[in-house]
């Protein structure tokens, strides 16, 4: 049961985020020789003022 966990800025679209989905589970399938329905993808969107690196926010950097 491949798990992926995607951790990110906040701000995209469902439809991006099914995107992804799909891309990610076709890849598991076609490289990862994983069944379909064995993939499964959480998305955690970070508010960027709530992400640190080191002693600054990451939001600085972008």
């Amino acid at each position: 049961m491949p798990l992926v966990d995607v951790t990110w800025y906040e701000g995209r679209s469902r439809e991006q985020k099914e995107k992804l989905a799909r891309a990610i589970c076709e890849a598991f399938v076609e490289i990862g020789d994983a069944r379909p329905d064995t993939v499964h993808v959480i998305f955690r969107d970070m508010d960027p003022t709530q992400w640190f690196k080191s002693a600054g926010l990451l939001e600085e950097e972008r």
